[in-house]
């Protein structure tokens, strides 16, 4: 029996060697070593070809059962169980052009790459929720180099860091600031493993101010590495402590009435933003 074809086989999340389940984070099957034949994700041997694996965030069913009024509860985010894998890249994808670069790249890569994707972000085109998640991807051959952010609005007087659905309520957030006199400075990590600290810094640097919006878990997650990534590298830019918008240390409930209020929104980001800068929020 052959074995199955390597990128197929990422895309499905499946073993890349034996075709079984290993990664798909919407039940939270997430493995280093798959279960059925001890492949090791971290070891994979990039000679068989490329090791691509996308992991959904987020129940299919859930989501559009219920317009993704219930999105969260289908599972939480668990970004923070994959990025510690050794020589692994981990990627989170919100725009598509961007992301058809990044997917070349990461066939071509001799890493093993893992892309999470928030599901809530399926539809967001067309059926016209986010206007600026409308976008031409280009038909030719094109990379965007992976391990590297990107800075999606200038700012000068905070900076706002987004990872997938994240990003659209900074960059909402940016909108309502400007509209009292505030520039924030918006970026999209796009890359967690390896996570672009320089182009982060440089924008604190700017902006002495730092805000990190992440659907993940307040404790022990991105956002964490994130801020102290900046204490111990540009602790003398800062203006303000740092502050997170992220999803409290509690169950996720069920209910939308009890759900809503514990996601992030822009409008956390806003207030996050207007308190560092000592103008209440």
């Amino acid at each position: 029996m052959s074995k199955p074809n390597p990128l197929l086989a990422g895309l499905s999340g499946r073993c890349p060697n034996c075709g079984e389940g290993l990664l798909f984070e919407g039940f939270l099957k997430v493995a280093p070593r798959c279960e059925a034949c001890g492949y090791d994700l971290a070891k994979a041997d990039s000679g068989d070809g490329p090791a691509v694996f996308v992991i959904m965030i987020a129940g299919f069913l859930v989501a559009f059962a219920a317009l993704y009024t219930e999105v969260a509860f289908h599972p939480p985010v668990w970004v923070h169980l994959v990025v510690w894998l050794p020589l692994t890249v981990v990627l989170c994808l919100v725009l598509l052009r961007p992301l058809k670069g990044l997917m070349l790249a990461a066939i071509r890569d001799d890493n093993p790459v893992i892309f999470m994707f928030h599901k809530a972000l399926q539809g967001m085109g067309w059926l016209g929720t986010v206007k600026r998640a409308i976008n031409d991807v280009p038909q030719e051959d094109y990379i965007v180099p992976l391990g590297k952010a990107a800075v999606m609005r200038d700012g000068s007087d905070v900076t706002l860091v987004g990872l997938g659905l994240t990003l659209h309520l900074a960059l909402d957030a940016a909108e309502k600031l400007a509209e009292e006199g505030i520039a924030a400075e918006v970026i999209d990590l796009r890359s967690l493993v390896p996570l672009d600290r320089a182009t982060i810094l440089a924008s604190v640097r700017k902006t002495g101010r730092l805000v990190v919006a992440d659907d993940d878990y307040h404790s022990y997650g991105v956002s964490g590495e994130i801020i102290a990534s900046v204490a111990e590298a540009a602790h003398e830019a800062l203006k303000a402590p740092p502050a997170r918008v992220t999803f409290p240390d509690i169950p996720i409930p069920f209910s939308p009435a009890l759900e809503h209020p514990a996601l992030p929104s822009a409008g956390k980001i806003v207030a996050a933003a207007k308190r560092i800068l000592g103008l209440g929020g």
